[in-house]
């Protein structure tokens, strides 16, 4: 547990599977975090100020920050990355990732994902602020949303795309996939969904089902 009033960077350069690093901050400096680890890698972050975390760990890494400021995650790691966070600041993250991924925060400000991940994603955001996920990548996704705010999707996957909500604000999802396209919606407020891909776009939403075509932009909403 640091306590540091100034910056901390944090570099690991282990060679060990079963290692694993823990790493507890209360720093009111920002955090600088690259570990080059075998194993995976655990970080915990109360600092007030900016958090980067650079993660080349080839083992699943878990970072989970109670914060205030904002965070940057930037992984490129081979296996499966679990992020937690209750920030109240927003959220941004960056992923090369081979392996899954999930995104579970709790965040008071908006949350910013881009991806270039190989392998499926699952982001799961219960953030109070508006939302914005983009995507690049040639996997499945699967969008798990809970937020009171407006969301933003933005995505050119090559693979289906799944996005199930239950926000209370409107979403807008746009999506330039090559695959077919799955939306389901619990949302008290209008969904709207633009379109630029290829192949069907399913809509099921609890007052009606539908099921949109074309490479032509295509708005409707649920």
């Amino acid at each position: 547990m640091s306590p540091a009033c100034e910056p901390i960077t944090l570099v690991s350069h282990a060679g060990g599977r079963s290692l694993m690093i823990c790493t507890q901050s209360d720093a009111s400096g920002p955090i600088t975090f690259g570990p080059y680890a075998c194993g995976p890698v655990n970080f915990v972050s109360r600092a007030c100020d900016p958090n980067t975390l650079v993660s080349h760990s080839s083992g699943p890494d878990h970072f989970r920050v109670t914060r205030e400021r904002p965070i940057t995650y930037e992984l490129h790691a081979c296996d499966p990355i679990t992020l937690g966070s209750r920030a109240y600041g927003p959220i941004t993250l960056e992923s090369d990732a081979s392996g899954p991924i999930t995104f579970g925060p709790y965040a008071c400000g908006p949350v910013n994902f881009v991806s270039r991940a190989c392998d499926p994603n699952t982001l799961v955001s219960h953030a109070s602020g508006p939302d914005h996920f983009r995507v690049t990548r040639e996997r499945p996704i699967t969008y798990g949303l809970h937020a009171c705010d407006p969301i933003t999707l933005g995505s050119r996957a090559y693979g289906p795309i799944t996005l199930e909500s239950h926000a209370s604000g409107p979403i807008t999802f746009e999506p330039y996939a090559c695959g077919p396209v799955n939306f389901v919606s619990r949302a008290c407020d209008p969904n709207t969904l633009v379109s630029h891909a290829g192949a069907p776009i399913t809509n099921r939403s609890p007052a009606a089902t539908q099921s949109l075509w074309g490479h032509a932009r295509a708005a409707r909403s649920l």
